[in-house]
């Protein structure tokens, strides 16, 4: 699943994405950029089915975060580079 992060500048969003993936990006004015990130999603059902069947390969659900550079001021709206990266998320977390 992919879920793209969303709001105004300064609201949180790259604090919550460095949270929720790990990573330390960077953010703020001035560093408008599109992040992306994923995460394995654990589960001990799924460890617990890989020690029954010993399959070659055990993959979990993987979650992917889109963080975007809020609007940089009232009225203005998302550029082309956010909104192409959008296009694409399962749900949108505002």
């Amino acid at each position: 699943m992919r879920a793209g992060l969303v709001g105004y500048a300064q609201s949180g969003k790259t604090t919550l994405f460095n949270a929720l993936t790990g990573l330390h990006k960077g953010g703020g004015p001035g560093r408008a950029q599109v992040n992306l990130g994923a995460i394995k999603v654990p589960d001990a059902r799924i460890d617990a089915l890989s020690a029954i069947f010993e399959p070659r390969k055990t993959t979990f659900a993987e979650m992917q975060f889109v963080d975007v550079p809020g609007p940089a001021g009232k009225g203005s709206g998302l550029d082309a580079e956010a909104l192409r990266a959008l296009a694409g998320v399962d749900a949108f977390c505002l």
